[in-house]
């Protein structure tokens, strides 16, 4: 059962059904279809988290595109936490900076880590 977006982190409504639990199956945040998610960073002691609750659901989205072109492996946590191995940090950094320099440079803000 997914809770999380696997694109955008943001909760997904989960339905009970009798014995059953069920999530919705579009998130309502961005849209993406939860029908085949990819594969999630299992949980180690090597991570980073980065807390991207301020950030839009299209932002976060870029992020998670991002660092699948770069079979970068992440996932997230409550609260729209990124999580990514600790020998990515830099490359992650790199790119959180880059997605939000563009955005404000496009007049955009709203962004927090």
């Amino acid at each position: 059962m997914i809770l999380l977006c696997p694109r955008c982190g943001a909760d997904l409504s989960v339905e009970f059904r009798g014995e059953w639990f069920r999530t919705r199956e579009q998130c309502p945040d961005c849209g993406v279809a939860l029908e085949d998610p990819p594969g999630m960073l299992r949980p180690s002691d090597e991570e980073v988290e980065y807390g991207l609750d301020e950030w839009l659901a299209a932002d976060r989205a870029a992020v998670t595109a991002a660092l699948a072109a770069l079979d970068a492996p992440y996932r997230w946590e409550s609260g729209l936490v990124l999580v990514v191995p600790a020998a990515a940090e830099s490359d992650v950094d790199r790119l959180l900076d880059d997605i939000e320099g563009a955005e404000v440079d496009g007049g955009r803000t709203g962004w927090g880590r």
